[in-house]
């Protein structure tokens, strides 16, 4: 769907592309090197504007709780 359009269902966003991106990204963070080697150019722009967005934003990664660490409370 790429290869035609900005966006995995036209030329906005759906819930289709939030929906994929955060396990597209994991994929590519697995090795970088890899995915950016493959052969779909759209894709990898696909990710690099996602991860301009700022929806980004709301996957902020913490580090695993731990017994004993002070409580968490979200939104921080």
């Amino acid at each position: 769907m790429l290869t035609k359009n900005t966006y995995l269902l036209g030329d906005s966003v759906t819930i289709a592309d939030i929906g994929i991106m955060p396990f597209v990204r994991q994929f590519a963070h697995v090795d970088r090197d890899v995915f950016y080697s493959l052969p779909y150019p759209k894709l990898q722009i696909w990710l690099k504007n996602w991860l301009a967005h700022p929806f980004i934003q709301a996957m902020t990664k913490f580090q695993p709780w731990q017994d004993g660490d002070e409580p968490v409370i979200f939104p921080s």
